[in-house]
């Protein structure tokens, strides 16, 4: 019982640590994308409930999708909606940014 309770607390700061040491830098992202968190995911815990999945995916129709809609008629233009974005997905519902750091869902920026 001890010894896993020393092993939870090493591993604890073990990752505090980690997370103090890349906040700020460019590999913040990367750590964002194993833990599954985002600034979004992290300003939501406090409505409780399941955190859910989330990570980056790329959602792309099939060809003959793109050639049925015309252009003009494409409200997220050409390619913008097949661009890779953060996905969080909650017990009611999913919501996309545009990168983990965004805390504004992606159809309020188009």
């Amino acid at each position: 019982m001890t010894f896993a309770r020393l092993q939870r607390l090493h591993l604890e700061n073990y990752l505090l640590a980690l997370i103090r040491a890349v906040m700020f830098r460019p590999e913040a992202n990367r750590l964002a994308k194993f833990f599954e968190i985002s600034a979004l995911s992290i300003s939501l815990a406090k409505e409780g409930g399941t955190q859910g999945k989330a990570g980056i995916l790329r959602v792309a129709g099939n060809q003959t999708s793109r050639r049925s809609v015309g252009r003009g008629l494409n409200p997220f233009g050409v390619g913008e909606a097949a661009k890779p974005r953060w996905w969080i997905v909650r017990e009611s519902f999913l919501v996309a940014v545009d990168d983990p750091s965004s805390v504004s869902d992606w159809e309020s920026q188009t």
